[in-house]
């Protein structure tokens, strides 16, 4: 399901936006430190759970992560540009 249509049906649209942004900057921060601890991985994925006040913590890091969840999505972009970054890692 979509992070957005997921999140619509807890959260107001301006609360929704910020979780939106802090799952970006988590999800970048993450990849950049492990990029410089661990130059070779092209890509990870990260399993993310939230506490009662909506903050998000890292519950694992996968670094050959599955992307094919991404193909259940309606707008397939993002399994698409997941497929790019496999193929490119190879």
């Amino acid at each position: 399901m979509d992070v957005k249509r997921l999140l619509a049906t807890h959260l107001s649209s301006s609360e929704m936006e910020k979780v939106i942004r802090t799952l970006n900057d988590l999800g970048e921060g993450t990849g950049k430190f492990l990029h410089n601890k661990y130059p070779g991985f092209r890509q990870i994925g990260l399993d993310i759970g939230f506490d009662r006040t909506w903050t998000p913590w890292i519950i694992e890091v996968n670094t050959n992560p599955d992307p094919y969840i991404f193909n259940q999505l309606t707008d397939k972009s993002m399994y698409h540009k997941v497929m790019k970054y496999k193929r490119a890692a190879k």
